[in-house]
């Protein structure tokens, strides 16, 4: 576990370029799960169990496996055949989960004032797109730490592939965009919703990728 100082000397350490500091927002959702280091290209996770969370997740295990996962999830996506029932949903009818997910996004909207969202702006949420986006940035700096991709191509993959597809998605701040990442991870998945709450409130507090506020 981090101390402050040496969260604060690892950050300071591991600056990006500020032209570049603004695509960090993208993955910080993730990254933010297992390490308050989002702000920075670096991680600070121990590469076998970073390595364990990319197979367990998303079946990584080499270069050539996290290109055609980023792909999938840019092009096609994880949510692609959620769309309709999400929209059902959103508009009434509680029947259009899975059962297994019902849950986890009912306490997503219980549990969210908590962390200082509000339950309307889930409520008038029209998309679960950014779950796609932010699960392929995450695995761009993840197999970037693994070795699995140079810096150049990390850089290249968030500015030309992932930011212009969330820009294309209307996205207008961190805010709309974590909400909808958010809702696709309770909505398609099931998972606890605490885990994304709390670096999700942590990032609009200030803290991490989204601390100057900048968005794409």
């Amino acid at each position: 576990m981090f101390s402050k100082k040496k969260m604060i000397t690892f950050i300071e350490e591991n600056q990006v370029a500020p032209d570049l500091a603004p695509y960090l927002g993208l993955g910080a959702l993730y990254v933010e799960i297992y390490a308050p280091t989002s702000a920075v290209l670096a991680m600070h996770i121990k590469p076998q169990k970073l390595s364990k969370i990319l197979i367990q997740n998303w079946g990584i295990t080499s270069r050539e496996g996290a290109l055609g996962k980023i792909i999938g999830l840019l092009e096609d996506g994880r949510t692609k055949e959620f769309e309709g029932s999400f929209a059902a949903f959103q508009a009434g009818n509680s029947d259009a989960i899975l059962d297994e997910n019902f849950r986890s996004y009912e306490e997503l909207l219980e549990s969210c004032e908590i962390y200082n969202l509000k339950e309307s702006d889930f409520q008038t949420n029209e998309t679960i797109r950014a779950w796609d986006f932010e699960q392929a940035a995450f695995i761009i700096r993840a197999a970037h730490y693994l070795g699995y991709l140079k810096e150049e191509e990390v850089w290249n993959l968030l500015q030309n592939e992932v930011a212009p597809r969330v820009k294309e998605a209307g996205f207008k701040d961190w805010q709309a965009y974590g909400i909808s990442v958010a809702a696709g991870r309770s909505f398609c998945e099931g998972t606890a919703p605490i885990e994304i709450l709390y670096p999700f409130r942590r990032l609009l507090n200030g803290k991490g990728a989204w601390k100057d506020g900048a968005f794409l």
